[in-house]
């Protein structure tokens, strides 16, 4: 092979792999994540739970009745969920899980408190 074409290959090989290959994320990040919070276990109430809401922040409840559920919709550009549960029984256990579009992202069992997140 001559060198002139050795070098046209290496540009359209480079071009390629460039222009070909470029990933736009920006769809991607447009769209939402269903994401649900859930604590199983025996009855009892939570203290207070805090999760991530859309805009990224947390939102706090308190005296919730377990087990306890919440989905919701969040912006794929957030790209994490996560929450804590605090309960006043030190003796129960329970299990915290999040889900992002119903793949499991994070889980914890434990007794009075949990911190449970995962990115998605």
């Amino acid at each position: 092979m001559k060198k002139g074409k050795i070098y046209l290959v290496l540009v359209i090989i480079l071009a390629v792999a460039f222009f070909g290959c470029s990933s736009d994320n920006s769809s991607e990040d447009a769209s939402d994540v269903t994401v649900k919070y859930q604590v199983t276990g025996p009855a009892g109430i939570a203290y207070r739970i805090n999760y991530t809401n859309p805009s990224g922040n947390l939102d706090t409840i308190t005296d919730v009745a377990l087990p306890w559920e919440k989905t919701l919709s969040l912006p794929a550009k957030l790209r994490y969920a996560g929450f804590s549960v605090s309960i006043l029984s030190n003796t129960e256990t329970y299990t915290a899980k999040v889900f992002a579009n119903g793949k499991e992202i994070g889980s914890s069992t434990f007794s009075g408190y949990a911190n449970v997140g995962g990115g998605f």
